[in-house]
């Protein structure tokens, strides 16, 4: 398992409490928003890494569509 940096796991767990509350997944805007950062931008990049490391999966071209693969422990 690869190890997740500091903000990657904020973003994670942030995406999994989402699901957990409200039963879908949050937005780019909204994971902005409540993780805090200023522009969209690192939000992407974080979200193509958990991606690539297998935490996540999303379709293209929609705005909730962000499944979590699995948890980091």
């Amino acid at each position: 398992m690869k190890k997740l940096s500091e903000r990657q796991r904020t973003v994670l767990d942030f995406i999994i409490d989402a699901i957990e509350d409200r039963g879908c997944a949050p937005t780019i805007s909204e994971i902005q928003t409540g993780c805090g950062y200023r522009h969209s931008t690192p939000v992407a990049k974080v979200l193509l890494a958990l991606e690539t490391k297998r935490y996540i999966a999303r379709e293209a071209r929609k705005h909730r569509a962000i499944t979590v693969i699995r948890a980091a422990f």
